[in-house]
């Protein structure tokens, strides 16, 4: 009888180390898929002088009447797209939301950096010069102040104080007729 007790201690056990080990082995992983993201946004974080300096040269450009082409080094998102999905469910409601508005800003600077001289020309065959510069200069305003937004996220982000994005911290009732600003 002793030795069925020593067995299924035993199996107890080493079930208990198998199962400890894996866990170890996930953490670690998490860990390092957390340090890989947050060194993600530090390097966009120092992408962003880059871009304000192509939206001001646009701006220039577009004042003086010319036309300059907005494509540029897109943000690096390689870790947040690969790992985000497996791993959010472990972030917090502020980091997930944090970094979800963080990485949605990139993608609409991106993608409006690189098709905005395409629309100004084919906008040509439908409207006045003046009106579609003006309409664009709007627009890269617009995108200026987004890279704001978004260094002032990625900063708090960094530091391990996401801003709270979504105002969960208020009460729905609160809110939901509110007139938001960018934050």
């Amino acid at each position: 009888m002793s030795e069925g007790i020593s067995g299924i201690i035993g199996v107890c056990v080493g079930f208990a180390l198998a199962v400890g080990y894996q866990e170890l082995k996930e953490w670690r992983h998490r860990k390092a898929m957390r340090a890989a993201l947050l060194a993600e946004l530090k390097s966009n974080l120092y992408m962003l002088p880059q871009k304000r300096d192509i939206i001001s040269q646009i701006l220039q450009n577009l004042s003086a009447g010319r036309l300059l082409p907005g494509d540029s080094v897109r943000f690096s998102s390689g870790i947040y797209e690969a790992h985000y999905p497996t791993l959010s469910w472990r972030y917090s409601d502020l980091e997930r939301n944090s970094l979800h508005f963080i990485y949605e800003r990139f993608r609409i600077i991106d993608s409006t950096l690189a098709g905005y001289s395409d629309h100004i020309v084919e906008s040509l065959q439908s409207g006045s010069l003046k009106d579609i510069i003006g309409i664009q200069t709007a627009k890269m305003t617009d995108i200026a102040k987004e890279l704001n937004v978004a260094e002032k996220l990625i900063s708090e982000h960094l530091a391990n104080r996401p801003a709270d994005v979504l105002h969960l911290s208020k009460d729905y009732k609160e809110i939901k007729d509110a007139a938001f600003r960018k934050t």
